[in-house]
């Protein structure tokens, strides 16, 4: 699969009012929650996260396919 393809699918994250979030919005969120958690907002990213979580899962558990 290559970056321009894309698969609809069902929404990841609602808002408050059950309304999918786009990209930005979950981006002005995660900035938000940083700021709100003492943390630089400039000094982390969503992709940032994506991987952080991707290298914890990795050290946790020893078969994982990160492609799903």
């Amino acid at each position: 699969m290559t970056k321009a393809e894309k698969h609809e699918t069902e929404p990841v994250f609602y808002s408050r009012l059950n309304v999918p979030m786009n990209v930005r919005s979950v981006h002005n969120l995660f900035k938000e929650l940083l700021e709100k958690a003492g943390l630089p907002s400039k000094r982390f990213s969503l992709h940032h996260l994506r991987h952080t979580f991707a290298t914890i899962l990795l050290q946790q558990h020893e078969k994982v396919d990160l492609r799903t």
